[in-house]
């Protein structure tokens, strides 16, 4: 399993889905985890391939 680094996480209501643009290089980036929070929210991950960086989201469910 990889070694995910939590940064602080944007919350946000959008969606969940399997892409997103990366910010840093424009690539696409592909949902990597799903963590349940509690009864509200999830922690989402997302990787990039292009650049190898991570981004994580709290959704709303």
């Amino acid at each position: 399993m990889l070694d995910v680094p939590k940064p602080t996480p944007t919350c946000t209501s959008s969606q969940t889905t399997t892409e997103i643009t990366c910010i840093k290089c424009n690539d696409r980036m592909r949902l990597m985890l799903i963590e349940p929070r509690d009864e509200r929210f999830n922690f989402v991950t997302y990787h990039c391939g292009g650049c190898s960086s991570n981004e994580s989201f709290l959704k709303t469910i």
